[in-house]
């Protein structure tokens, strides 16, 4: 995935930084503040995850500064994404407490700066200086880098002959300026022994420094004339542990001092004097005076060591006597004899005298120690950076191979040099196809799998000054992490789509348990939804491995296991090795690893391994990515799940209205014709009879009009529940009711939950219907069911046919002249709104029995009887 393209990082460009919050409010407090107290900055606010990574995708940011706690998962997740898209680029966690472990995590994962926020009393000077302090870190870095690039740069243009031998004499480089100034190509010389290459120059001054700078691993300077080359030259040379590294240059012969060579002496930029063999000094130039600091025109003549007595012992002292003795030139670095400053000398004796040039190297000194130093910087970074870095010739050969990135593969530094590169990686066509196209002039980038790494590579070709190709080198970055979170990030973008789909809690964690083995690669999870009834973490989900291992998950209650745990402190817990925790629910767990991911408030994600130490920081923080679009998913089937309930209501509601349509329009319609028929009739012959056969029609109507009523009332949902000691609603019921000669035997029911006025009109209707279609003599009987489950009405009537009990519950169905047919349809309407069901039999006496199951009962009677009363 390519990250967003940062902003040049100019000194005077506006900073654009990515504030992301959890409250829309405070986030515009922080962009307002921000603004204010640094004149160029331009804040934007996101208040979620989703959209905060979504910004930093398509954005273009100096900085990001998110906090800890958002709406739809937390600050470290934005960072993942965010470090997904720009390694480099400035992160800053603004977190409200002092979480100890969130800072260690944050910093572990790479953010640039963690900045504590007071709540209700924040510095917001303080975190604009901070956002300041890691942009400004990170545009030096920049910098730096661009200044390592172009040293490296400078390096390559060196004009000075530089050769290395190894430590056996081998000739292992030869530069070009070298083949320039020798005549001899690189090719001629390499892998050779240098002293057979030179047999004539064995005795010379060179190979005599050569062969003590092997010998006591001490640098060598010297200037000597070199047949090979047919001038005189400056050698220096560098040993290590593995050769010697030799720079040569050009130079010409002293001159002894004469009147001719004085205008060109007081030229010279080197500082440049002359003594005679008893040290009188009888020249030295412009430069030497302003090094010597010292008056050319009455020192002439004078002794060289009674004008510096200082240094009379010294080791320079020696080095100059031993100059003049030997009749051998010599080269010396000291410091400190004339000032606070590094010198260079070079001692060219004569049989007049001693000739000495020098100059204040310092500066170059300081120089060369920066290179040095870079150069030891950037050889660590090589080895210890997760890249990798070939050179191969024109025939594919490795000449150069090093970095760590290459350590977990089996083709080692040591084995690659000198090997085909197109034989040592035959089975990886990208390398093969990538290094070619780079021998044939082209620069290539390209993505490659190697062992189970991967491998982001460039490789480039290298021209000679005819532009012809002479060798290609190929730089490769380990990704294999990046890869692997950028597949994951994908696979998390698929389940998040699925969930979209699902409409149920229960859906949602079946999808949420695939997609750990989809996203994580591990395939045992579980899910547990915390149950509010119960007070327990309730199994949901799990998969077919975590079964076949263990087989149906546990109910936790709190303080049960690390699970619980988990959902109590609603933070991720890591267990790398269960065997050593304590608080283990199953101490025979075939489990040896597990992470326990908090849903928010609605339970706890697990993810197992047989293994232990089986999940990487990448594990989890896809977890936690996971978890926060899962909570979100949940929220979301919740919210679609109650607008379907409410549908439904409106949909049960609709269905009542038609039937008091259905109803006016016909059962209303009828006794109002008798009612209006017979008065006319009255008002014709004025017949008292007629008059009563009204009251009886609108009586009915009455009737009518009040099971319509109480039949709306009793299809709505109960919004309050209560405890209700069904004996005493059953009784009271009783007495509503003209029984006549009937009985009514009510046995121990007990408690039940339910909406006490209800349950008395469902009562009432058995009751009634009881008495009107079974006799006035029926007994009735209500008591519990055998297996709990509810409880039942029966009588001793005639009973209601098989094939009509299922008509019974209709609305307006009856058999009886002065019935509403309602009465029944009333007692399924409140039943349904119980949520119990309703079943119609036969009594043992043959009568009419009502079964209700799915009742709810109270286990403490005597507690909840004082509710009730109360």
């Amino acid at each position: 995935m390519d990250g967003p393209e940062q902003r040049p990082p100019t000194e005077d460009s506006p900073l654009a930084v990515l504030y992301v919050g959890r409250d829309p409010d405070f986030a515009d407090l922080v962009e307002t503040a921000l603004e204010r107290h640094v004149d160029a900055l331009d804040v934007r606010t996101e208040t979620s995850l989703i959209d905060g990574i979504s910004a930093v995708e398509t954005g273009n940011f100096d900085c990001v500064v998110c906090e800890y706690h958002l709406r739809d998962g937390d600050g470290l997740g934005l960072l993942t994404a965010v470090r997904a898209q720009s390694p480099t680029l400035p992160c800053i966690l603004y977190a409200a407490d002092g979480n100890e472990s969130v800072a260690s995590r944050a910093i572990s994962m790479g953010v640039s700066d963690y900045v504590r926020r007071d709540s209700g009393n924040e510095d917001f000077r303080l975190l604009a200086s901070r956002i300041r302090n890691a942009v400004d870190q990170h545009r030096v870095q920049s910098r730096l880098v661009e200044s390592d690039s172009t040293l490296a740069a400078v390096y390559e243009r060196i004009s000075d002959g530089v050769f290395a031998v190894d430590d056996d004499w081998s000739v292992v480089y030869w530069n070009e300026p070298l083949e320039e100034q020798t005549d001899i190509s690189a090719e001629e010389v390499r892998g050779h022994d240098l002293r057979e290459l030179f047999p004539k120059a064995r005795e010379s001054d060179i190979a005599h420094a050569l062969e003590r700078a092997m010998t006591t691993q001490e640098p060598q300077t010297i200037e000597t004339f070199v047949d090979v080359l047919d001038a005189r030259v400056e050698a220096r040379i560098y040993p290590d542990e593995d050769g010697l590294t030799v720079c040569v240059r050009d130079g010409t012969d002293a001159e002894r001092l004469d009147p001719e060579h004085k205008a060109v002496f007081s030229r010279m930029t080197d500082a440049f004097f002359a003594v005679d063999d008893e040290w009188n000094l009888t020249y030295f130039n412009d430069r030497a005076e302003a090094l010597m600091n010292r008056t050319r025109d009455v020192e002439l003549g004078d002794h060289l060591w009674e004008m510096f007595p200082e240094l009379v012992g010294t080791e320079v002292h020696e080095e100059y006597l031993e100059a003049m003795e030997s009749g051998e030139p010599k080269t010396l670095e000291f410091h400190g004899m004339l000032s606070d400053a590094w010198y260079e000398a070079r001692l060219y004796p004569s049989e007049s005298g001693l000739s000495v040039y020098f100059r204040d190297t310092t500066e170059k000194r300081e120089a060369a120690q920066e290179l040095r130093a870079r150069h030891t910087r950037l050889q660590t970074l090589v080895k210890n950076l997760p890249v990798a870095s070939a050179v191969v010739d024109t025939d594919g050969i490795v000449t150069f191979s090093e970095g760590k990135a290459l350590e977990p593969l089996s083709i080692t530094p040591e084995i690659a040099a000198g090997e085909s590169i197109f034989d040592l990686y035959a089975d990886v066509p990208a390398i093969v196809d990538g290094m070619r196209r780079a021998l044939d002039g082209e620069a290539v980038n390209f993505t490659v799998e190697v062992e189970g790494q991967t491998f982001e590579a460039w490789a480039e070709p290298v021209f000679d000054d005819d532009g012809t190709v002479e060798e290609a080198i190929v730089v490769a970055i380990d990704v294999t992490d990046r890869a692997r979170l950028e597949s994951a990030l994908r696979d998390l973008q698929s389940v998040a789509r699925d969930l979209l789909q699902v409409e149920t809690r229960d859906e949602v964690a079946s999808v949420a348990v695939d997609a750990v083995e989809e996203v994580v690669g591990w395939p045992i999870a579980a899910v547990w939804y915390y149950d509010d009834e119960s007070q327990s973490l309730v199994p949901t989900a799990e998969s077919d491995t975590a079964r076949a291992m263990v087989g149906d998950a546990p109910l936790f209650t709190p303080d049960t296991g690390l699970v619980w745990d988990a959902y109590d402190t609603g933070e991720i817990q890591v267990y790398n090795r269960l065997e050593t925790e304590t608080d283990v629910f199953n101490p025979n767990t075939p489990f040896e690893s597990e992470v326990h991911v908090p849903l928010g408030e609605y339970g706890v994600l697990v993810a197992g391994s047989s293994e232990s130490d089986s999940f990487s920081d990448i594990d989890v923080d896809l977890l936690r990515i996971l978890s926060a679009t899962v909570s979100s998913a949940i929220e979301r089937a919740e919210r679609e799940q109650n607008l379907r309930d409410r549908e439904s209501e409106l949909a049960a509601a609709n269905e009542r209205l038609d039937e008091f349509v259905s109803v006016v329009a016909h059962d209303l319609r009828n006794p109002l014709s008798v009612a209006k028929g017979y008065l006319e009739i009255a008002l014709d012959t004025h017949d008292p009879e007629h008059f009563e056969k009204i009251e009886t029609a609108l009586d009915r109507m009455n009737l009518l009009v009040d099971d319509l009523l109480t039949l709306a009332r009793n299809g709505s949902p109960i919004a309050e529940r209560e405890a209700v000691e069904l004996r005493s609603v059953v009784t009271h019921a009783w007495s509503f009711v003209e029984t006549n000669d009937a009985t009514l035997q009510a046995n121990g029911l007990g408690v039940a939950v339910g909406d006490g006025s209800r349950l008395l009109q469902l009562f009432e209707n058995l009751f009634r219907n009881a008495v009107e279609h079974g006799g006035s003599a029926v007994e009735v009987t209500v008591d519990r069911l055998d297996d709990g489950s509810g409880f039942y009405v029966e009588d001793d009537g005639p009973g209601i046919s098989e094939d009509k009990r299922e008509q019974v519950f209709d609305h307006g169905y009856t058999t009886s002249s002065t019935g509403t047919g309602f009465g029944l349809a009333i007692v399924r309407d409140i039943a349904d709104a119980h949520g119990w069901s309703i079943h119609l039999s036969e009594s043992d006496c043959g009568g009419a029995r009502f079964e209700f199951s799915g009742v709810e009962w109270v286990q403490n009677p005597s507690h909840e009887q004082e509710v009730q009363n109360d």
